[in-house]
């Protein structure tokens, strides 16, 4: 049964409220409830198509960020496990039933066609349809969730299960389109979260195995980042004569854009005042400002409003 409740403090215009609505649906549908018949339980869901726009039927599922101190006590439970942070751009490939394949991207909207390298490897899935996610790099898809197999929703299965699915589908000599590394056990992870560090990845991912799909801030799944990284809007080029972008983020309470840093601009892509970029960095310092930033890529799958103070990570003793 759902909660009443209210999505707004004050009333809005039929045309503002008619989205609101259409997007809660969406997601409680993609989450598993079914509008009842004549007073009696739906039945079982089958696979959801993108809507008439070209969007994602699964918004993006948010990792919550983690600092060190809480990756001993995750080390330990049997509950979750822990996985490669693939270091690449979101994406979710969906098999239809005519055999042709739609990419999303992370902002739910389809992409262009995906690359050959990917699909031909697609191919020697033996699956009717599948609804996939994970990060590409370059031309190899790393996947680590599934939501639909063979018409049927899977969301509301548990991780393990549909972890579980993946193993048995995908190919283990597949070099383009490869399962998430996993370590299971309490042993396991030590000598994973080891292995990331060696090999200088990303992070890691700490994931509940018993959570079903949760789209949004669902706080189910854990990210641990070795070198953290934040979206940041260029709001300047070239302080005094350097090579470098001055780095914003939008202050929410204060309503405004408040700088956070400069990052050199040598042997980077050409950025231009306005775009939005993907910046590397130790940790945040008193005054919001980024230690050793330096910019990673240009992102044009995030759109401004994501560029938030909210995402900076300060060093430990430090208060936001």
């Amino acid at each position: 049964t759902l909660r009443p409740g209210s999505k707004t403090a004050q009333p809005v215009p039929l045309e503002d409220a008619v989205k609101i609505f259409q997007r809660l649906y969406q997601e409680k549908f993609t989450e598993g409830y079914r509008p009842a018949l004549n007073g009696k339980a739906a039945p079982a869901p089958t696979a959801v198509t993108f809507d008439s726009q070209g969007r994602t039927p699964y918004p993006i599922e948010d990792l919550d960020e983690i600092t060190e101190p809480v990756v001993p006590a995750l080390m330990e439970r049997n509950d979750y496990w822990l996985q490669l942070k693939a270091d690449g751009e979101y994406r979710q490939i969906q098999k239809m039933p005519d055999g042709t394949y739609v990419g999303f991207n992370k902002l739910g909207n389809t992409i262009g066609s995906l690359a050959s390298e990917i699909v031909s490897e697609l191919k020697k899935i033996k699956a009717k349809t599948f609804f996939m996610v994970g990060e590409q790099i370059g031309t190899s898809w790393v996947v680590y969730n599934l939501y639909e197999l063979n018409n049927k929703v899977l969301t509301t299965s548990s991780y393990e299960d549909r972890y579980g699915k993946l193993e048995k589908m995908i190919p283990s000599g597949s070099r383009n389109v490869t399962l998430v590394a996993t370590w299971k056990t309490a042993e396991e992870k030590v000598q994973g979260l080891d292995a990331l560090r060696l090999h200088r990845c990303e992070g890691a991912v700490y994931v509940l195995k018993s959570a079903p799909y949760r789209a949004g801030t669902s706080r189910q799944h854990k990210k641990f980042k070795f070198v953290k990284s934040l979206s940041a809007i260029v709001v300047g080029l070239g302080h005094k004569g350097h090579n470098s972008a001055t780095l914003g983020l939008i202050d929410t309470k204060k309503e405004r854009v408040v700088e956070v840093g400069r990052c050199s601009l040598n042997g980077k892509p050409n950025v231009k005042v306005g775009d939005i970029v993907e910046i590397l960095y130790l940790y945040a310092t008193a005054g919001q400002r980024l230690y050793q930033p330096r910019l990673q890529r240009i992102r044009i799958d995030v759109t401004q409003s994501d560029c938030t103070v909210q995402q900076l990570i300060y060093k430990q003793g430090i208060a936001a």
